[in-house]
C-alpha cells in the first residue's frame, strides 16, 4: 500500500498532455470561414458577438466533427511530456489523468497517443458530479492514488 504522505502528480489531458487546443482553434477557424464568421473563440464570445444572428449549436457540432476527423490521425503530444513522465516513473511518483472529457474519449486519445499505460489512474468528467473548476475530479484522483490532496501537484492549463 502506498503512503498517504507520498507526493503524486495529477495531469489534465487537453492542453497539458495533448496539444488539442491548437487543433480546436484550427477547427473553429475553418468553421468561422464556412459560416462567414470573424471570431469564434468561445461560446460566450460567440453569443455576445453574434447576438443571436448565428446559431451556436450548428457551429459547435461542425467544430466537433472537424476535430474528430482531425484527431483520427492522433492528437500531437505537448513537448516534453515523455520526459516528465519518464522522470516521475524513475522516482516512482504515482501519476493520474483528471480530464473533464468523457472517460471513453480520454482512454482512446491517450491510447492513440501511445500513453494508454503511462498513468496509474485515469478519471473522466463523466465519472464525477461537479466538473472543473470544482475540485471534485482532483480529489477523486488523489483518493485513487492513495495520496492526501495536499501532497498532489496538479498540472492544469485552465484557471
Amino acid at each position: 500500500m502506498k503512503s498517504r504522505q507520498q507526493a503524486a502528480v495529477i495531469f489534465d489531458m487537453d492542453g497539458v498532455i495533448l496539444d488539442s487546443e491548437n487543433l480546436y482553434v484550427e477547427c473553429w477557424k475553418q468553421v468561422g470561414e464556412e459560416f462567414g464568421l470573424n471570431d469564434t473563440r468561445s461560446e460566450q464570445v460567440f453569443r455576445e458577438f453574434y447576438q443571436g444572428k448565428v446559431d451556436f449549436e450548428p457551429c459547435r457540432r461542425r467544430v466537433s466533427e472537424l476535430f474528430h476527423a482531425g484527431s483520427a490521425e492522433g492528437i500531437p503530444l505537448k513537448k516534453g511530456i515523455h520526459e516528465i513522465l519518464d522522470f516521475l516513473k524513475s522516482r516512482k511518483v504515482p501519476v493520474a489523468v483528471a480530464s473533464s472529457t468523457r472517460i471513453e474519449t480520454v482512454k482512446k486519445e491517450l491510447g492513440d497517443a501511445g500513453l494508454g499505460d503511462a498513468f496509474d489512474h485515469v478519471i473522466g468528467g463523466d465519472m464525477i458530479q461537479k466538473s472543473k473548476p470544482a475540485p471534485d475530479i482532483f480529489l477523486a484522483a488523489a483518493k485513487l492514488l492513495e495520496t492526501e490532496p495536499e501532497n498532489c501537484y496538479v498540472l492544469e492549463d485552465s484557471h
